[in-house]
């Protein structure tokens, strides 16, 4: 189990167990003859009731223990046996108006050393393929961190071609930086772009 399934479950059984009490409902221990027939086991009005909750990505690799949990629940006397499945949010998309374009200006003017490294002259060309991680936005700037793609002319020997070699190449980056909220570039905390593709 992975850290996001491990906190939907939990997250998802403390939630249940605060509307079970808020709807009347006791708690009991969750291991009945020594089994454990749950994740919640709750009592209202003399009926017992077990509740099992498992993430979506999980419920082919324990459906086993799902069944043996359902039929330990029954053969303890449980009245009930319920499976919460709990799904992950569902992802946001997040779209910055030019940030392709503010990003490829400050790439062209400020060509990071390790893509200058990669030819005699190197120009930037594009980015595309932005994706925001993360956006914070207060009164002040906004925050944005993310990935993309930057597309660069990689310019060998003298002069233009015939008379040289340009290879055209696209390297991943990822970024952190502070936008104005008229979403010009303030400042960048990080603009790492990954040349290993190419030099390994």
């Amino acid at each position: 189990m992975n850290a996001l399934e491990r906190y939907l479950e939990a997250a998802k059984i403390e939630e249940l167990t605060t509307d079970l009490v808020r709807q009347g409902y006791s708690l009991m221990p969750t291991e009945i003859g020594g089994r454990t027939v749950g994740d919640i086991v709750a009592v209202k009005n003399g009926r017992t009731i077990a509740f099992e909750v498992k993430a979506r990505s999980r419920l082919g690799e324990v459906a086993k223990d799902v069944s043996r949990h359902r039929q330990d629940a029954m053969n303890s006397g449980v009245d009930d046996f319920r499976l919460v499945i709990v799904n992950p949010p569902a992802a946001v998309e997040v779209e910055i108006e030019g940030l392709a374009g503010v990003l490829a200006r400050h790439l062209a003017d400020n060509v990071p050393a390790n893509l200058k490294a990669l030819a005699g002259n190197t120009e930037v060309r594009r980015v595309s393929g932005c994706r925001v991680q993360h956006v914070s936005v207060t009164l002040s700037d906004i925050r944005v961190v993310g990935y993309g793609g930057v597309n660069v002319a990689l310019e060998y020997g003298t002069g233009s071609p015939p008379g040289g070699v340009t290879l055209s190449e696209t390297f991943p980056f990822d970024f952190d930086i502070i936008l104005r909220h008229d979403l010009t570039l303030d400042h960048v905390n990080r603009l790492d772009v990954d040349v290993s593709s190419f030099t390994d």
